[in-house]
């Protein structure tokens, strides 16, 4: 039998892993000053070009098409811009033109690409390769010449097995988009991710061929079997696939509070993570810190009498023993991507300060973050790295967390040994940084006068105290046009806020409404342990103040509020006022 080269790559296999979809958050964002440097020059490159037309006239008759944008189908299947590799000898732009001419026939004396066209370039560390990309815009009947020339290409029906238009226009039902769902990354969903959405429930589920919605029962119960198939889907094959997974279900512990569900599938859940942990990479690694940090917030806030316990509460303290060592290696290892290790330190962070586990352990671990964060004062390659500011500041901050469960004492004797060193973290060049120094500065303040009131940083017989005063006014008033004015003004509102506690004693005073509740964050130490939260729960902050145990107790917001003890808080002020206290106990009844 013939042999027909299936099911190899041939001469291709050298490069076949750069034509592999990659998982958006792994591309790092190259500055056009950077493209040249030193460390991209052993990196393969490669260049592609949009061509595109605006267009007004409208399909149908209906839709306006916005714009005419030429793509083609690869050899491989996929969908991608014209464009390739770079060649040796070749500068970028000479790679973008040849690739042009080869795969639409495109006339590049008459539309070349210059650098003026350069929109954007990105690093993909994992691969070494980075990728550059151009768009030009072409007048509409030239664009539809480029297209009917296309099949002249050499590479037409090798490299390029065909072109087409990309239809941007939105038509009824909400194909192709919807203008009244939220497209932000927060609230969307990947289209191509092999699970299905687990956020039904946000929704009227509706029953087939009627106009009636199912009962709350049934909308649980298809919340439920959607979840199930997305923790099942955190250990398919493709790395693609378990992304969305983790996605998905974070999402779900997001926005509904299960630790009853998640209990059942405890092992399921680590054991997923904890192989996405070691065998994934970028992005399916980051995505799985962040739902370890979710499943540590629902367990530990399962069980009613508080922190621990027997119930779902000591599931999460088993859940942080399985996953601690491999968030522990990956936070540390310097082979893995920024945003990841970034990610793990926020999950030990977090997840150790939900089981409330012994100090020796709390101890242990913040020297390990220590490690980690004191890079941003040094003065190595590293450390001048845009890109470990988001590790540096995640791991700082992690730190500040735990440095809340340490008595007031154990404070004062640490910070006589730290503190200089955090000052020096305020002169980092990483906004992120310089602001998670300032609030840890302001932690350890709060946790130092509550053991001597006349605390003071590092040792008394120095001016430690008044160089730090000196810093943070001059931090909390910058006015530098260097940095981005939303950086100045988030900047200067930040250590306003350190100043005066350091300065004067003013705590934060800071008020959260949640339902027909308020939590007061009338300290530095609780406004962490609230911020740690957020950034692990973002829109689901306020349901899991209401619902979640574990935040009703370390927020002190006592039993949760039901319809009964909840009635008098639906009532205003004037019309409780107003009522005779003989009449209380009916109005109760009868809400």
């Amino acid at each position: 039998m013939e042999e027909t080269g299936d099911n190899t790559w041939g001469h291709l296999a050298s490069t076949s892993h750069f034509g592999s979809p990659s998982v958006v958050s792994d591309h790092i964002t190259l500055r056009k000053e950077d493209i040249g440097s030193e460390k991209y020059k052993n990196y393969t490159h490669a260049s592609h070009c949009m061509l595109y037309a605006k267009n007004n006239d409208k399909a149908f008759g209906i839709y306006k098409r916005r714009a005419t944008i030429l793509m083609h189908l690869r050899f491989d299947g996929m969908i991608g811009f014209p464009g390739g590799l770079v060649d040796d000898g070749e500068n970028f732009l000479d790679a973008v033109n040849r690739e042009l001419r080869e795969e639409i026939h495109l006339d590049t004396s008459k539309y070349p690409i210059e650098e003026e066209h350069h929109i954007i370039s990105h690093e993909e560390p994992n691969t070494q390769l980075c990728l550059h990309f151009y768009a030009r815009e072409i007048e509409p009947e030239d664009l539809h010449n480029i297209e009917k020339n296309c099949l002249n290409a050499n590479e037409f029906g090798e490299e390029v097995m065909g072109t087409f238009r990309v239809p941007l226009y939105t038509m009824g039902g909400g194909h192709r988009s919807r203008q009244d769902v939220p497209t932000s990354d927060e609230d969307s969903l990947n289209d191509n991710a092999s699970v299905y959405s687990v956020m039904s429930e946000c929704g009227s589920v509706m029953v087939e061929g009627t106009n009636e919605e199912v009962d709350e029962q049934t909308q649980e119960e298809v919340f439920e079997e959607k979840l199930k198939e997305s923790i099942d889907g955190i250990n398919q094959k493709s790395a693609q696939g378990r992304t969305s997974s983790l996605e998905s279900v974070s999402k779900a512990f997001v926005q509904k509070f299960i630790p009853d569900f998640i209990l059942d599938r405890r092992l399921t859940l680590t054991d997923g993570i904890e192989r996405c942990l070691r065998k994934g990479r970028g992005a399916e690694q980051a995505s799985a810190a962040n739902l370890a940090a979710l499943l540590c917030v629902q367990l530990g806030g399962g069980d009613e009498c508080g922190l621990g316990g027997d119930g779902a509460g000591g599931s999460a303290n088993q859940a942080f023993r399985d996953l601690r060592p491999v968030l522990t290696i990956l936070a540390t290892d310097n082979a893995a991507s920024y945003p990841a290790r970034a990610k793990c330190c926020m999950a030990l962070g977090l997840c150790s300060f939900v089981s409330n586990g012994e100090l020796q352990d709390v101890v242990e671990l913040m020297c390990t973050l220590e490690n980690i964060f004191w890079l941003a004062a040094s003065s190595s390659v590293q450390a001048s790295n845009p890109e470990a500011a988001v590790l540096y500041s995640s791991a700082l901050s992690a730190w500040a967390l735990l440095l809340t469960l340490m008595s007031p004492h154990d404070v004062y004797s640490l910070m006589g040994r730290q503190m200089d060193r955090l000052v020096l973290l305020l002169s980092s060049s990483y906004l992120d940084v310089r602001i998670a120094a300032g609030e840890a500065i302001a932690v350890a303040t709060e946790l130092g006068r509550a053991y001597d009131a006349d605390f003071t940083i590092g040792p008394k017989d120095c001016d430690d105290d008044e160089n730090l005063l000196a810093t943070l006014h001059e931090l909390a008033t910058d006015s530098h046009k260097y940095r981005a004015k939303k950086d100045r003004k988030q900047q200067r509102s930040s250590f306003r806020d350190i100043l005066h506690f350091v300065e004067e004693g003013i705590p934060p005073d800071v008020q959260v409404k949640f339902g027909q509740e308020m939590l007061l964050l009338d300290s530095w130490c609780r406004k962490k342990q609230y911020d740690a939260f957020c950034q692990v729960l973002g829109p689901g902050m306020n349901l899991h103040l209401t619902e979640n145990y574990l935040l009703r107790e370390i927020f002190k917001l006592g039993e949760r509020v039901t319809l009964l003890n909840g009635a008098m808080y639906k009532a205003s002020k004037l019309e409780r006022d107003a009522v005779p206290e003989g009449m209380l106990l009916y109005i109760l009844t009868e809400a």
